[in-house]
């Protein structure tokens, strides 16, 4: 059981560089955290600043944790039931995409299912922002 999901920090110009936080049991409400993390006021002087806004968002996404599962950063995708949210810091762009289940990585091929510059996602109601709510806005597109 669980509700496992994967946010994607990129640092740089390619999903090479990047770094994964996955989730164990905050999937369905891991699209308002990272809301949440990039409207911070930390965050916001930091957008254009990868190594900076990455440690802020990882700071700010993850709660004050000490236990030993529940969490964890990676290079790579972690368990998953979701679509993938990639922070994109050299775009300052959020977008929101598909996953290929048979090679646990995102679909590179393919189009977002949905962006948001950082200030649009940022000013997203966090409270109401979940993994069943992106997929009621992708599915109205």
């Amino acid at each position: 059981m669980g509700d496992r999901a994967n946010v994607v920090i990129q640092t740089g110009n390619t999903l090479d560089d990047s770094v994964w936080i996955y989730t164990h049991w905050h999937g369905h409400d891991l699209p308002g955290m990272v809301a949440t993390a990039l409207a911070s006021g930390a965050a916001r002087g930091r957008w254009g600043d990868p190594p900076y806004l990455c440690r802020i968002l990882i700071d700010r996404i993850i709660p004050d944790h000490e236990g030993s599962t529940g969490w964890g950063i990676s290079h790579g995708m972690g368990d998953n039931s979701y679509n993938i949210l990639v922070v994109n810091i050299p775009s300052q762009k959020v977008f929101l995409v598909d996953w290929d289940r048979s090679a646990w990585d995102i679909k590179r091929d393919s189009e977002p299912l949905i962006e948001w510059t950082f200030e649009e996602f940022a000013s997203l109601d966090s409270e109401d922002l979940d993994m069943t709510k992106l997929s009621e806005i992708v599915s109205q597109k």
